[in-house]
């Protein structure tokens, strides 16, 4: 990919970088080489052009399509079962790297994936995904409390700044499922984990952007959970919590439920002007720290995944700077602590500036 075509596609990731900066409260500064003019310098070049708005503009769907507009009917899906519906087997468990909300519209590697990966979970069948459980890095709860949407319907929920207005009429008419979502506040309350109800908060980008490829029409409901805030919390205990919350929600995989995490294996937005400026490089701990995911997925045995994921991983000496903040991290310990003994395989692979967006199967047939 030339290098002027990755700083449009990382420029609206840039202006996200800032408007985070304020949504979460957190508290990075931009490094020594990192000029704050000289990246908004950037920004506005790049995605303030009509030539940029233009690319993206293609590819928004038609007033007449039902999958994206704010004025498409819902349609009605098959409500679950009473009780839950347990099988012989399971169903496998995906990490995916989510991308920025541009992936919604761009043409990307990443979302040619996408839609790859939507054709693989319509052909599952014995059993067939009756749910889908999403786990998104855009979303934490309080202090050790996870939420979980109980709301029969998805509103979106818009949590990036400074894109196209078009990106703002985006729409993905999913189904919740307050069945679904009840069922896993029970099994957390019965695995000591503390969970709330949630019916305020819409649906973050972090589930419905990467959807809107994987399954553009949305025919089975969707419910969104939250990671628990740990900040301030040493990595190898964050890491031990999420893992331990996937190990809680595991059972659901016998009850034709599709555990579906959501973050990105190297995410350091503060970065990217950075590299941008350099040539359109890849940051050095990029590589490094994507092959400890590889490493911890494609374990031979459940123990040595589990070790290899808190505490390997706690001790990298890149985490920090793939990871910033661990939000987009802990979904990979909810889906390793789901996966079980699943044997875990790699799907996808993309490195840009300092990001990657590897995405990862466990217990796949």
């Amino acid at each position: 990919m030339k290098v002027h075509q990755i700083a449009l596609h990382f420029a609206a990731a840039l202006l996200l970088c800032f408007a985070f900066y304020l949504y979460q409260n957190h508290s990075y500064t931009l490094r020594a080489d990192s000029s704050l003019s000289d990246m908004f310098a950037t920004l506005s070049a790049r995605v303030s052009s009509f030539a940029a708005v233009r690319a993206l503009y293609k590819h928004v769907p038609s007033s007449s399509s039902k999958s994206f507009l704010k004025d498409s009917s819902l349609k009605d899906s098959a409500p679950i079962a009473a009780s839950p519906t347990m099988t012989s087997t399971k169903l496998p468990v995906y990490f995916i790297s989510h991308a920025g909300p541009n992936q919604a519209v761009d043409e990307s590697a990443t979302a040619d994936f996408f839609a790859t990966l939507g054709q693989k979970w319509m052909s599952l069948s014995e059993p067939a995904p009756k749910s889908i459980l999403v786990i998104s890095g855009h979303w934490e709860g309080e202090q050790g409390v996870v939420r979980v949407r109980t709301s029969e319907e998805n509103q979106l929920y818009y949590d990036f700044y400074g894109f196209p207005d078009f990106m703002y009429k985006l729409q993905y008419p999913s189904k919740g499922s307050p069945k679904l979502a009840n069922r896993v506040l029970e099994i957390l309350a019965k695995s000591g984990i503390e969970a709330e109800a949630e019916t305020k908060r819409g649906v973050d980008h972090g589930v419905w952007v990467p959807f809107l490829r994987i399954l553009p029409n949305p025919d089975i409901p969707i419910v969104q959970m939250s990671l628990a805030d740990m900040r301030g919390q040493p990595a190898e205990k964050a890491f031990a919590y999420h893992y331990k919350l996937g190990q809680a929600l595991a059972q659901l995989r016998e009850e034709n439920v599709l555990i579906v995490a959501s973050g990105t294996a190297v995410h350091n937005l503060r970065d990217i002007g950075t590299y941008m400026r350099a040539g359109g490089k890849v940051a050095p701990y990029v590589a490094p720290f994507d092959a400890l995911l590889d490493k911890v997925a494609l374990s031979e045995s459940e123990e040595e995944r589990r070790k290899a994921a808190i505490e390997e991983m706690a001790q990298s000496k890149h985490l920090w700077s793939a990871h910033p903040s661990l939000d987009h991290l802990l979904p990979f310990h909810v889906a390793l602590g789901a996966a079980g003994e699943g044997k875990g395989k790699i799907l996808h692979k993309n490195f840009m500036l300092s990001l990657s967006e590897s995405a990862y199967s466990f217990g796949e047939k």
